[in-house]
């Protein structure tokens, strides 16, 4: 684990202790919201060197800057599942991303971490882009479990684009060349639904 950058997490920690609390009690909201952005600033420039090779980690060291990436995402966002920051506060990520995938193409690890990051920036990502790069990715339980949270918080931004896009994948699951990722995707969406607080009673597939 990399110390050089133990702040980072440590600040993490406090800003979401504090987070919690001042939830119930409505202050230092923007103290918080501050805080967080900077943390987040401060992980763009890391991955932005890693990405550009500026910096070289092993693994586990990118994975743990990819995780704590996706929790000030976590933490930018409101109960009903959109960021306090505008879109364009993530721009830089999308960049990064696709840098960093091509640098450690070969490696699962880092692509599952990956793959969480664009999940929980659904802002930036089509749910079509999504589904797509699950479907190129090695089956396992991180990236299913990033599948479905990513379907969670889209099936409350968005109903329609959530049910077009599991109409679709109804559609055209005999076309994928891979039955486990075909399995996976339902598995997802229905998991989806339950964790949501949209009903599906008046869904019908066409």
């Amino acid at each position: 684990m990399i110390t050089s950058f133990g702040p980072l997490n440590v600040a993490l920690v406090l800003v979401s202790c504090s987070d919690a609390s001042s939830k119930s009690e409505n202050k230092n909201k923007g103290r918080n919201e501050k805080l967080v952005s900077l943390v987040g600033e401060k992980l763009a420039l890391l991955l932005s060197l890693l990405s550009t090779g500026d910096i070289t980690l092993v693994e586990t060291d990118v994975c743990w800057i990819l995780d704590t990436a996706c929790t000030v995402v976590d933490l930018q966002t409101g109960d009903d599942g959109e960021t306090s920051k505008t879109t364009a506060g993530f721009e830089s990520y999308k960049k990064i991303i696709t840098q960093l995938g091509s640098k450690f193409s070969e490696s699962s690890v880092v692509q599952q971490s990956l793959f969480k990051l664009v999940t929980k920036l659904s802002g930036l990502y089509s749910i079509e882009f999504t589904l797509a790069l699950f479907l190129n990715l090695d089956v396992s339980q991180a990236n299913s479990d990033s599948l479905t949270s990513g379907l969670s918080s889209l099936a409350l931004l968005n109903r329609e684009s959530y049910f077009d896009a599991w109409s679709l994948t109804l559609a055209s699951i005999e076309n994928y060349d891979s039955v486990a990722h075909g399995i996976e995707l339902l598995l997802g969406f229905l998991q989806s639904v339950g964790k949501s607080k949209d009903e599906v009673h008046d869904f019908e597939v066409t």
